[in-house]
């Protein structure tokens, strides 16, 4: 929905294939007759001529001529100040400017496409307080925000990704009202609560992620009614039952936890054995195992437990391709790392086995480390959040190695970490000064 490739009133949405390029050429004659003083001519020529030229596929042609247009929409909007109608119609089409912008940029994630989005967004809010009745205008503002927020949280600007997200199921909920069996809607509606729940976890705000994920939760089962979830919608309420299972650590007793846990591994079981390559599936039932794990070996069943572990990695790593493979799929691999640091904790009094499994959980950052440093095409947000959370992983192994007597690994670890914390630092340094500010409104394993 509302991903940024309506035509913005231009009309060129209407056009057969075989009339796009008479009518580039039309635009085109129009720009090389306006006058100097014929702004508004331009601007709307200029506006129109850049979708064509992205329906035409010239996409690079379409970027310059947004930009272009985004010049001389200001300098009307500027000139024609008084003049309500016309900058209305101005603002719309630069609102419709900044958010095609922000899929023709080289990075989707980037710190200029970040700008467009929040550019857009600002734009729509301000129409939509002027006419808050427009149901199109809404969904493109719905659409925008909802992308907007999932930028900032990958630049991990938390506080201004949950604004986002929830700005955008606002304007979702209220166009439900209007049009309640829209199936689109209601998927998104579920969709922004639960990854304005992840925000809200990353924030730091654990009472309210656990009430968004429980508002998608009865949002999905809403969509379900009396059919069947398909499998994206069974991999996310297993996910989260997984996230409330790990918000409610620290003061559910151990039977909630368990019965979380074991409502997603029921789930995500068919799921796997349907398809045990789906590294997704894999690393959301294997954070099910681990924690069933613990809670089993917490229960003094520690033979259950350990073999709960022992299935969770041995899954995971069949997802991966298996343990000789040189996989590259990064958050599985992240994920394999952090279940083999947790599985360390079920070896009490098995040094020789625990320093095993923590050597293979060093070999697998470094796999990650690799794999980040060589992909070159990898967007600078998404390389930043790999580094943050691999940061993490090699400072709490440092600690596991420590614990287990190997001072080497461990002064290896700690070096990693305060490098990658390093290389992280300086790139958010350099990135800060283009950033748009914030808004002020077993040994087999």
């Amino acid at each position: 929905m509302a991903h940024g490739t309506t035509t913005g009133g231009t009309g060129v949405g209407k056009l057969k294939q075989s009339e796009l390029e008479k009518s580039r050429q039309y635009y085109l004659k129009i720009l090389g007759k306006v006058g100097p003083d014929e702004d508004l001519e331009r601007a709307r020529a200029l506006h129109s001529l850049a979708h064509l030229e992205l329906r035409l596929e010239h996409n690079s042609w379409a970027k310059d001529r947004f930009e272009t247009a985004i010049e001389a929409l200001e300098v009307t909007i500027q000139n024609r100040a008084g003049e309500t109608a016309v900058v209305n119609d101005a603002e719309f089409r630069l609102a419709d400017c900044y958010e095609n912008l922000s899929h023709l940029l080289g990075s989707g994630t980037g710190t200029e496409t970040l700008a467009a989005l929040k550019t857009a967004s600002d734009l729509f809010t301000r129409l939509l307080e002027r006419e808050p009745g427009d149901y199109d205008l809404s969904v493109r503002q719905a659409g925008n925000d909802f992308r907007l927020a999932t930028v900032f949280h990958l630049h991990r600007r938390y506080e201004e990704a949950i604004d986002a997200f929830s700005r955008a199921a606002a304007t979702a909920e209220k166009l439900l009202q209007e049009q309640p069996d829209t199936q689109a809607l209601q998927e998104m509606i579920a969709q922004l609560q639960f990854r304005v729940a992840k925000s809200l976890r990353a924030a730091g705000r654990f009472p309210e992620a656990v009430d968004a994920h429980l508002a998608a939760l009865e949002s999905l089962v809403t969509l379900k009614g009396d059919g069947r979830y398909t499998e994206q919608q069974t991999l996310q309420i297993a996910e989260i039952y997984v996230e409330l299972g790990e918000l409610f650590a620290d003061y559910a007793p151990d039977e909630e936890q368990d019965q979380l846990f074991n409502e997603s591994l029921r789930m995500l079981s068919p799921l796997n054995e349907k398809n045990p390559e789906d590294v997704a599936v894999a690393i959301c039932l294997c954070r099910s195992l681990i924690h069933l794990g613990h809670l089993e070996s917490k229960a003094e069943r520690w033979s259950e437990g350990y073999r709960l572990s022992v299935r969770g990695i041995e899954r995971l790593i069949e997802a991966l391709g298996g343990e000789e493979t040189e996989a590259n799929h990064i958050d599985g691999l992240l994920a394999l790392a952090e279940a083999r640091a947790r599985h360390i904790s079920l070896l009490k009094y098995q040094e020789s086995a625990a320093l095993k499994i923590a050597a293979k959980g060093v070999a697998t950052l470094e796999r990650v480390e690799t794999v980040v440093a060589q992909d070159k095409a990898m967007e600078d947000p998404i390389r930043r959040a790999h580094q943050f959370r691999m940061a993490g992983a090699y400072e709490n192994y440092g600690n596991l190695c420590k614990g287990l007597g190997d001072t080497e690994n461990a002064r290896i670890c700690f070096e990693r970490a305060s490098k990658t914390r390093d290389l992280l630092a300086l790139a958010e340094r350099t990135e800060s000064q283009s950033l748009p500010a914030p808004a002020t409104e077993s040994e087999s394993l």
